[in-house]
C-alpha cells in the first residue's frame, strides 16, 4: 500500500473536513486523512503540493480518428501553402496512405486549400488526404479521387476540395482497409493522450455511417491495452447491431448538417459572407423521424450532431414527436448545438 501525502485533494462539498493523505491499495483508495498518519509498512509518497482530483471523464469523443491524425501529419503550425507542402513530402505512410490533420486555410498567408494538382506533384501515386481542423472539408490529391468509388458524381469543376457528403466519403475511405495492429495503435494513442491530461474514462464513437463495426469488438476483446476505460458508443444508424453489442445508445456524430468553418451548417438565414447560402441539412425531415422513432421504440438513447439552428430544430421536433407518442427517460442529445434561439432553448 501507498500513502500519497503533501498535496491540495479535491474535495466534493467543502463541508467535509480538509484531506492531506490518502492510503491507496493497488489503485483502490482506502482512506482519506485530515493530517498525515504514522503507519507503519506503507510506502509514503511525496506530492510535492500538487492538486489531486478525480480522474475526468470525457463523454465525447473519436477516438480512432483522433489517434490516427495523431500518428498522421500535423498542420496547424503551416504558415503559407509551401510550408504545407514541405510537411506533407516528409511525412510518413499509414497503411498506403498520407494522412494530413488540423488545417485551417484561414491561419495561412494563401487563405485557400491546396489544389488537387498540387498534391499530384508531391505525391502522384498515394493517397492522400487533408482534412480541415474541424473535419467538415477537406482536399484529397488525384490518386484519391480514382480510388474511391463515389455514390455520387464529383461536384463539376471539382478541383480537390471536398465538402458535405463528398467529404464525408473521402475521409471514410481514409479510414478504410488498416490491419487491426494500426487500428489498436490509433485508440491507444489516443488513450495516451487522455491519460496524459488527467482523463480516467472516455466515451468513443466506434465507425461511422459507411462502414463495418469491426472496431467494437476488436476494442472489447482488447481493452486491457488501454491506459483508461473507453466506454463504447456504435456510430451509425444499424439499430440491430447497436443491441446486439449491448449498447444503451446509438450515434454520437451521425451528422444533421455541416459546420460554421465548412458553411454547410445548416441556417434558418444565410450567412453574412454567403448570402446564398443556408447550409445543408443531411437527411430529410421523413429520414430522421423513422429512424428516431425507432431507437426509441427500442429503448436506445439518440446522439445528433447539429450545429446550426435549422438543424436543430429539425432534429429537436423529431425528438418532440416520439416522446409525445410514447414518453420514455431516453434523453436524446443534441450533440455540438452552437445556433439556438431562447425558444428552442425553453422547449422540453
Amino acid at each position: 500500500m501507498k500513502l500519497f501525502h503533501n498535496a491540495i485533494f479535491y474535495r466534493p462539498s467543502a463541508e467535509e473536513p480538509v484531506c492531506r493523505a490518502m492510503l491507496v491499495d493497488n489503485s483502490k483508495i482506502i482512506e482519506m486523512y485530515a493530517e498525515k498518519p504514522n503507519l507503519s509498512g506503507i510506502e509514503p509518497v511525496d506530492l510535492q503540493a500538487a492538486y489531486i482530483y478525480p480522474g475526468f471523464i470525457d463523454t465525447h469523443t473519436h477516438s480512432f480518428e483522433g489517434g490516427l491524425y495523431l500518428l498522421g501529419v500535423d498542420l496547424g503550425k503551416a504558415i503559407d501553402l509551401n510550408d504545407v507542402f514541405q510537411i506533407l513530402a516528409a511525412a510518413k505512410t499509414l497503411s498506403g496512405k498520407v494522412i494530413a490533420y488540423n488545417f485551417d486555410e484561414n491561419r495561412i498567408v494563401e487563405k485557400r486549400f491546396p489544389t488537387a494538382a498540387e498534391l499530384d506533384r508531391i505525391y502522384p501515386d498515394i493517397p492522400v488526404l487533408l482534412r480541415r481542423i474541424d473535419g467538415h472539408s477537406c482536399a484529397i490529391n488525384s490518386c484519391a479521387a480514382i480510388k474511391i468509388n463515389w455514390e455520387k458524381s464529383l461536384p463539376a469543376g471539382f478541383s480537390g476540395v471536398l465538402r458535405g457528403s463528398w467529404n464525408s466519403q473521402a475521409s471514410h475511405w481514409f479510414h478504410l482497409d488498416l490491419n487491426d495492429e494500426t487500428i489498436l495503435l490509433a485508440y491507444n494513442r489516443a488513450a495516451e493522450l487522455g491519460a496524459s491530461k488527467g482523463y480516467t474514462t472516455i466515451h468513443t464513437m466506434v465507425g461511422d455511417v459507411r462502414s463495418s463495426q469491426n472496431h467494437y469488438p476488436l476494442l472489447q476483446g482488447n481493452s486491457n491495452l488501454f491506459p483508461l476505460e473507453y466506454i463504447l458508443y456504435p456510430q451509425n444508424f444499424n439499430l440491430d447491431q447497436a443491441m446486439e453489442f449491448g449498447s444503451s445508445r446509438i450515434g454520437g456524430c451521425l451528422l444533421a448538417d455541416g459546420s460554421f468553418g465548412s458553411h454547410t451548417a445548416a441556417l434558418h438565414l444565410p450567412f453574412d459572407d454567403q448570402p446564398d447560402n443556408r447550409g445543408m441539412l443531411y437527411h430529410s425531415n421523413d429520414f430522421w423521424l423513422q429512424f428516431i422513432r425507432s431507437a426509441h421504440t427500442a429503448g436506445l438513447q439518440v446522439a445528433v450532431h447539429c450545429i446550426g439552428d435549422r438543424a436543430i430544430d429539425q432534429i429537436l421536433k423529431c425528438y418532440e414527436t416520439v416522446q409525445q407518442e410514447s414518453p420514455k427517460d431516453l434523453r436524446h442529445e443534441i450533440i455540438h448545438n452552437e445556433l439556438t434561439s431562447d425558444q428552442m432553448l425553453d422547449r422540453e
